[in-house]
């Protein structure tokens, strides 16, 4: 091994060469050219914490496949009145049929479609409130009085003051990037607003909460790995004051990172709570071998050849940069005792970066 690192600083420009096609090949496949954009998905979902065998999380995805996704998305429109008015009631009624109108929404619960159960003489009548209420306004109070008294809909479908009532829709057949991408959340509320335009609407559930996981993991990639390769920058010019140096640190953690990301579309995983941290672990440790590296090349006797002092500087960090590479890796590596497939996709994912970070310091 130390020859061909030998061979490799013997000739700089054709390992550089060779080393931006690789990372070109790389970076090539971190991008899809239709939409421009980087192929990193989230996958937000808690589903992934759990073991892939476990017996309850096989019964979850039975029923799942079953039944279909059913988590619902609430909604909650507040009135600046009693929601118990004929007006508003006409209003929740529009609001349900627009909602169930959304591209995936199956099924919307509210007052609208809520049954209420009424004796007209011999005969019962079963239909929701908001059909009563336009049938016979002058019993919108009594329909009241029966809401705030039913131990399912009470404080449920309407909050205790009688001003916010809420929605629970459900989707089929949409996925969490279409959620994400086609802006569910946002046209929800958009359209309770056209149709209650002074409403306070709030929304939650859980394909929010995934969504707003998955921009939170996003928002803190795009300030973290930008706020490293600052610090880098930093330390490298206040180490070595050299902007030749910088720039072979900044390549080389570079190089480091896009292969990393590069492996983890090309095995089609996801960006998870414990994924998101492997390229700020990856730069880090990369840094780690570059100042080790170019502190041994600096150290060298200055009137040499580059080369010369590059391949002293290999001999000198070689092997303690590839124990250090290869210790740090079994500690990642040794995480795969663990039953949770989330852990395993972080920790070959972490120790093929530190790998990655070491070879590309020493070549």
């Amino acid at each position: 091994m130390l020859n061909f690192l030998l061979r490799c600083a013997a000739r700089p420009w054709l390992t550089l060469l060779f080393g931006m096609l690789l990372t070109a090949a790389a970076a090539l496949q971190c991008l899809d050219w239709k939409t421009g954009e980087l192929k990193l998905a989230v996958d937000p979902a808690m589903e992934r914490l759990l073991p892939a065998q476990d017996a309850d999380r096989a019964v979850y995805e039975r029923a799942r496949e079953t039944f279909g996704d059913t988590d619902p998305v609430l909604m909650s429109v507040r009135f600046e009145q009693s929601v118990f008015q004929a007006d508003n009631l006409a209003k929740i009624a529009e609001l349900a049929e627009q909602l169930r109108e959304l591209p995936g929404v199956s099924d919307v619960f509210s007052l609208e479609s809520a049954p209420n159960l009424l004796s007209n003489g011999e005969a019962l009548e079963v239909s929701s409130f908001t059909a009563q209420a336009a049938a016979n306004p002058e019993r919108i109070a009594e329909l009241q009085a029966q809401l705030i008294a039913n131990p399912i809909y009470g404080n449920t479908l309407v909050s205790r003051d009688g001003k916010e009532t809420a929605f629970a829709l459900t989707l089929r057949d949409v996925d969490e990037a279409s959620f994400r991408a086609e802006g569910y959340p946002e046209r929800m509320v958009q359209t309770a607003l056209q149709v209650v335009p002074n409403a306070e609407v709030r929304i939650t559930g859980a394909p929010v909460i995934k969504r707003a996981t998955a921009d939170a993991l996003l928002a803190t990639l795009a300030f973290t790995l930008p706020a490293v390769f600052a610090v880098i920058v930093l330390v490298l010019m206040f180490a070595f004051r050299d902007l030749r140096l910088v720039l072979a640190g900044v390549i080389t953690v570079s190089v480091s990172l896009i292969g990393t990301l590069a492996l983890l579309i090309l095995l089609g995983w996801k960006l998870h709570l414990l994924t998101a941290l492997t390229p700020v672990l990856v730069v880090t440790q990369g840094l780690c071998y570059c100042i080790h590296w170019l502190s041994d090349f600096v150290s060298g006797d200055k009137d040499r050849l580059p080369a010369t002092r590059a391949a002293n500087a290999i001999k000198r960090s070689a092997l303690p940069l590839l124990l250090n590479g290869v210790t740090a890796t079994a500690g990642f590596v040794a995480l795969l005792i663990t039953p949770l497939p989330a852990i395993h996709q972080f920790a070959l994912l972490t120790g093929f970066g530190i790998l990655l970070s070491m070879a590309a310091s020493l070549v």
